[in-house]
């Protein structure tokens, strides 16, 4: 919840940068009815509710948990970048959101603002920022899961053997 110079905002962020359709128009929707005046696209994957009395922000925010946004600043899947994956992805050879899901239910403890997790479905890194570091790095192959430190892939959309930096 953020204080406005006029009025307060409620931030809902969209774990791993998407969410389904019924889920954000059945938010949307609540929202409309606690009088929710705008909703604006905000940075770090999430939506922006502004002109919510302090309540209704709170009862927002709760149908949000409860819909699987993240609603929680320290919640460890805004630690994790995981592409589309399978079967979103034709390169996808894995569910890497439902991985990226139970990695982060059951390792709070390891992911805190000092890790960056990348999940990638296939040997192409998108999701690494466009050539950008990712601090660890989980490429999954056919037979194994490797889990890299400080790669920089060689080139967006390059291999996954990436430079050490």
């Amino acid at each position: 919840i953020f204080d406005l110079t006029d009025g307060i905002a409620l931030g809902i962020g969209l774990p791993f940068g998407s969410m389904p359709a019924e889920k954000i128009i059945a938010l949307t929707q609540y929202a409309l009815t606690l009088d929710a005046a705008e909703i604006r696209l905000a940075p770090q994957r999430a939506l922006l509710f502004l002109g919510l009395s302090p309540t209704a922000c709170r009862s927002l925010q709760q149908a949000a948990t409860t819909l699987g946004f993240v609603t929680d600043a320290a919640d460890p899947r805004t630690r994790i970048a995981a592409c589309p994956g399978a079967p979103a992805c034709a390169s996808g050879r894995i569910a890497t959101r439902d991985i990226a899901e139970t990695i982060a239910a059951e390792n709070r403890d390891l992911l805190d603002a000092s890790v960056t997790l990348h999940i990638s479905g296939c040997a192409k890194p998108c999701q690494a920022g466009g050539g950008g570091l990712a601090s660890k790095s989980c490429l999954r192959h056919p037979a194994h899961f490797r889990l890299r430190q400080g790669l920089r892939p060689s080139r967006p959309g390059g291999s996954d053997t990436g430079r050490r930096r």
